[in-house]
């Protein structure tokens, strides 16, 4: 009789063992076999083209293949716009390093400015430029100074810096 529960008792805990196995966390062999989404060439882009929306499109692909220069469909809309630094075939992931970099749109003089002058629209002209080259002190087109004071002489054409100007009071 006691060889008989004892027999039983094991048997119901192996089974539960093995159901409550299949429900909780999978094993290494198991992972790396979910499907995430990519972007992906629609259609057969040239080297130095320009890339449009329609051009892009989304696949699942193994999460073991997957790494994270891959353009993810939230971050789609960062490539489009840019040249494609190598072709890329239709089907294809995309990575970020497969694209130049924008270009930045810094400020400069548009003519010679003396210190104390208080900055308006006729002032400053957009340039643009490879965004590798601007450096951090530079004005660039999220942030225009309009309206406020410039802090030492600036000639036409130069780079508007931060240190260049001040809030005018």
């Amino acid at each position: 009789m006691r060889v008989t529960f004892s027999l039983a008792a094991c048997t119901v805990m192996f089974v539960l063992g093995l159901l409550l196995g299949r429900c909780g966390p999978r094993d290494e062999r198991s992972r790396g076999f979910d499907h995430m989404p990519v972007v992906v060439a629609n259609a057969d882009i040239a080297e130095g083209a320009l890339v449009e929306a329609h051009q892009l499109g989304q696949r699942s692909i193994p999460e073991r293949f997957s790494n994270l220069r891959m353009v993810k469909p939230d971050a789609a809309l960062e490539v489009v716009g840019r040249r494609a630094r190598v072709a890329l075939a239709a089907g294809q992931p995309i990575f970020f390093s497969d694209f130049e970099p924008r270009d930045a749109v810094i400020f400069v003089a548009a003519r010679d400015l003396d210190a104390g002058v208080v900055l308006i629209a006729t002032d400053v002209v957009p340039r643009t430029m490879p965004s590798e080259s601007v450096p951090d002190t530079w004005l660039s087109a999220g942030w225009v100074p309009l309206g406020w004071r410039v802090v030492r002489p600036l000639h036409a054409g130069q780079p508007l810096m931060r240190d260049a100007v001040t809030f005018a009071e």
